[in-house]
């Protein structure tokens, strides 16, 4: 696994002292030792050391400017300002990446632990003695002695009722997570939990970027930027691209970064999964080599789960065959970085709802509210009518708040009168003027946590999601809801800031792929194995999911219809961690 450090917190002696006896075996060097700190980390992971033994910055850390420079050591004055500010709001303010932070105040006794927002860089923490071990790592945790052991099933309930809802505490007893732009302050073993980073700050009305042209300039400037910073460390890197707007950007961006750059599109037999043109003409315009892999679910096993290694349920079993693709790839050109595309529709601000039209309306702005409707009824295949009546509508008796609705299809009656209580989000703190717009804006950026890991090739190698990075997403957030729709196009800016840089072709699609197909074949493939999993399995024996419901499903052999077999395959995903986990641990 790349990247691997541990805090210790606390005396813990004799946890110390099994630490140094391990420490090759778990390749893990001493970064900085106190009385009551002790922080290791692998040689692969950067490290930036405050003086005086004031603390660590372990991680990725670039400047806040373009071209984001890689900041390898801190001048004294930034230290000051990190260490001696509020809780490290320095940190956050001028700097970004993937790290997570340990800073000690200046008389020793009290350490704060950041974690930078959407930073990659895993933080889960646990008690140890008579302090608290902080790692990204689980599988250090177990070896350690330190997992309390057993599965958190109230937690696994709320995954399967929301599972796009990712929460501090996790599904394995004990183990909570230090989520991105959050913190931990810890004194005497004993730590609270604080929020170091909101979106809501860059929602501001009087903060709002409403000129088109400073937009798409700022927008070029800020994702090549980002783009070119992560790849600095890289040897070569294996993008995967569907010929989509975002994939395609992100392979704009390294080509311009000079980076050694791979393609890889993968295909289905549907016409829907089958993208390759697409791919063709971005590999073509870019000049970079392209490989074309089928979606086999002959390599995917229902009963694995490729998140074993995580406190979470979150891999999805299909995604197996497009892992195997890509490792398959990287073997071949020798990549040591997988990039990927995803998250641009949650961070261009992807929306098909008439929320822009109520933000036009409840910001003033009555001229731009005729265009915006036009626009979104074009995205929303509706009337414009349709768009201007809901837009109306939700501006006057609409929620200013984003609502998630729990998912329900196969669960048990208890379960499902609990749903209401699942939906309970990170940021749900919106200000009273938030606007639906940027209300759903900031949803997504939650909806998108729970699929940026849980893949096999993270296991092996660096994993990037670029257009996750935090400069990006805080400038989309500046920009107003109705903007990225000019036109009648979706993530219309992110379109225009690379009008120069990618063919018409991808700049013009509005069709997107899916791996529809895959999950009907693999579903269709592994019926009696699905049953056997779900209705016999630990979900059921848990009370969380319905037998019979689910057996009356899976009997039916007549084509598939609707989106219960998606579901279906989610739950298996769940159980299929479930049993891995049960396999080590007490589960019941």
């Amino acid at each position: 696994m790349p990247g691997r450090y541990l805090i210790l917190s606390g005396r813990c002696r004799d946890l110390r002292a099994r630490l140094m006896h391990g420490l090759p075996r778990h390749d893990l060097g001493i970064v900085l030792e106190l009385d009551d700190l002790l922080i290791l980390s692998s040689p692969d992971l950067p490290i930036v050391m405050l003086d005086g033994g004031r603390g660590v910055i372990i991680g990725e850390l670039f400047s806040r400017e373009p071209p984001f420079e890689t900041a390898h050591t801190l001048p004294r004055a930034a230290q000051r300002a990190i260490v001696d500010g509020v809780r490290g709001d320095a940190l956050i303010r001028d700097f970004w990446g993937h790290y997570v932070a340990a800073l000690v105040e200046s008389d020793g006794r009290n350490l704060t632990i950041l974690r930078a927002p959407f930073g990659s860089l895993g933080a889960y923490h646990v008690s140890a003695e008579d302090g608290i071990a902080i790692t990204p790592d689980v599988g250090l945790l177990g070896d350690l002695g330190l997992m309390p052991g057993g599965v958190d099933w109230d937690s696994v309930a709320r995954h399967v009722i929301a599972p796009n809802l990712r929460m501090h505490r996790t599904c394995l007893l004990g183990v909570a997570e230090l989520m991105g732009g959050y913190g931990l302050s810890i004194t005497s073993g004993k730590f609270t939990l604080f929020e170091a980073w909101n979106p809501w700050r860059f929602t501001d009305r009087r903060d709002n970027l409403t000129d088109d042209v400073e937009a798409v300039e700022l927008l070029r400037r800020c994702v090549d930027g980002c783009v070119g910073a992560l790849a600095r460390t890289t040897n070569h890197a294996v993008l995967g691209v569907s010929g989509g707007l975002d994939s395609s950007i992100v392979a704009a961006a390294l080509a311009q970064s000079g980076a050694k750059l791979s393609c890889l599109t993968l295909f289905t037999r549907d016409a829907a999964g089958d993208e390759r043109r697409f791919a063709r003409i971005l590999a073509g315009h870019l000049g970079v080599q392209l490989f074309e892999m089928f979606e086999d679910v002959a390599h995917v096993d229902v009963t694995r789960s490729d998140a074993a290694h995580l406190p979470r349920p979150i891999a999805r079993g299909f995604a197996q065959s497009g892992d195997r693709s890509n490792l398959a790839v990287a073997r071949n050109v020798g990549a040591d970085t997988f990039f990927s595309g995803g998250g641009g529709d949650n961070v261009f601000c992807y929306l098909q709802s008439a929320a822009p039209v109520a933000d036009c309306l409840m910001t003033g702005r009555l001229r731009q509210l005729w265009p915006t409707a036009r626009d979104i009824s074009q995205i929303a295949d509706c009337s414009i009518w349709t768009a201007l009546r809901s837009g109306v509508r939700r501006a006057c008796f609409g929620s200013r708040t984003y609502r998630w609705r729990p998912e329900l299809a196969f669960l048990t009656a208890q379960m499902a009168a609990e749903g209401p209580s699942a939906c309970i989000s990170l940021w749900a703190d919106a200000p009273q003027d938030a606007l639906p717009g940027k209300a759903t804006h900031v949803a997504w950026l939650i909806g998108i946590l729970n699929h940026l890991e849980g893949y096999g090739r993270e296991r092996s190698h660096r994993t990037v999601w670029p257009l996750m990075a935090l400069p990006i997403i805080e400038l989309c957030l500046r920009i107003p809801s109705w903007m990225w729709s000019r036109g009648g196009q979706n993530r219309a800016l992110a379109r225009r800031a690379y009008a120069n840089a990618l063919p018409s072709d991808i700049l013009e699609r509005r069709s997107k792929g899916t791996p529809d197909s895959v999950v009907v074949e693999l579903f269709e493939a592994n019926r009696e194995r699905i049953r056997q999993l779900l209705c016999d399995g630990l979900l059921a024996a848990n009370g969380i999911v319905n037998r019979d419901e689910i057996a009356s499903f899976l009997v039916d052999k007549g084509p598939v219809r609707g989106l219960g077999y998606w579901r279906i395959m989610a739950l298996t995903d769940v159980e299929a961690w479930l049993q891995t986990v049960g396999s080590n641990r007490n589960t019941a």
